[in-house]
């Protein structure tokens, strides 16, 4: 079994990353609280410091670190654990610095760095991040090679390859496995590159969808998904139903991001458990934090995936506690991406 740290600077970042790595049997857990790290062997992290400056986010990743291992030493497993820096698979945030911050908290000699995650259309060709566009066309994710982001990163051998396929990502893997001085910094298809290969969880059928992004990715998906379920009620207690499922999307009547997120949080205060086996399903990291912090979970357990970068979870604590939850960063996906989910 694979003894996984992971830290990620959002939190669908930090489940897209360890789902590859999880079972209902052996699960990863989300740390929500660095106060409190639970003795668990596999544990995920977000940082939540996307948008925050570069130092602060620097910070917050060496906090990360010193508490993450201090779980490993107080389970026993010191010196056992595979560290895993999550990064965007288009370079947002502070991927480098984080990347560096990890690397010399850990006393890592070597970092093996790579977004690409084919399966979802970010590759690496030439030393560059490409990804693909709304055209089909490959177009650069970064402006330049993007071992450049290190600049001279003195101390740290830092190994990034080309990669178009998954069968390049494990290729690209194979010499640095096993080894405890490496640092692994990558997206989900790095993830599953390292993973062991496990069959994906039956997907549940999903009784809210709840979509708090204005990605275009996420706006097609939305548009699919109107004509397949009934609108989350503007009043009352909103009780998702697998056989009738609804969809909560105040992004096309929000002026601006705030005002999208003033509706979330006043519609997921009203929010209750699923009654009949149904999951949830939400888009975005900031979308997942109000939703957990609305309705006072004290974590999630992650079970696996039921397809690439659809992570299955169950929420642990609060008005949910139990209910389980797939959730999906607004970047990814063709428009049908979530109508699966009803069509079964």
């Amino acid at each position: 079994m694979t003894v996984l740290r992971l830290i990620a600077d959002d939190l669908t970042g930090a489940l897209d990353a360890a789902a590859p790595f999880a079972t209902p049997d052996a699960p990863v857990h989300l740390v929500l609280d660095l106060a409190a790290v639970p003795l668990q062997a596999s544990l995920t992290h977000s940082t939540e410091s996307r948008d925050l400056p570069k130092a602060a986010a620097e910070q917050h990743v060496r906090a990360a670190h010193a508490a993450l291992g201090a779980g490993l030493a107080g389970a026993g497993l010191w010196g056992a654990g595979l560290w895993f820096k999550k990064i965007d698979s288009v370079l947002r945030g502070h991927p480098f610095a984080e990347t560096l911050a990890l690397a010399q908290a850990g006393g890592f000699r070597r970092c093996v760095f790579t977004p690409a995650f084919p399966d979802m259309g970010r590759i690496l060709r030439d030393g560059h991040a490409l990804m693909r566009g709304a055209n089909g066309a490959w177009q650069a994710a970064w402006p330049g090679p993007v071992r450049d982001g290190f600049g001279d990163a003195l101390g740290l051998d830092v190994v990034v390859f080309d990669a178009e396929t998954p069968d390049d990502l494990r290729e690209g893997v194979r010499p640095y496995l096993g080894d405890p001085n490496t640092l692994w910094a990558g997206s989900g298809g790095l993830a599953r590159a390292l993973a062991p290969p496990v069959t994906p969880l039956p997907a549940p059928p999903v009784g809210l969808f709840i979509l708090g992004t204005s990605h275009p990715a996420t706006r097609a998906q939305a548009f699919a998904l109107a004509a397949l379920t009934q609108p989350a009620p503007s009043n009352g207690t909103i009780h998702p139903q697998g056989h009738a499922p609804l969809l909560l999307d105040p992004v096309p009547a929000s002026p601006d991001a705030q005002n999208t997120r003033a509706a979330l949080r006043a519609s997921l205060s009203r929010l209750m458990p699923p009654q009949d086996g149904s999951a949830l399903l939400i888009t975005g990291g900031d979308c997942l934090a109000l939703l957990l912090r609305v309705t006072a979970a004290t974590g999630l357990v992650c079970l696996g995936e039921v397809a690439p970068g659809l992570p299955l979870s169950r929420i642990i604590g609060g008005r949910l506690d139990g209910a389980r939850i797939i959730s999906k960063s607004g970047g990814f996906g063709p428009p049908e991406a979530l109508c699966r989910f009803i069509r079964g």
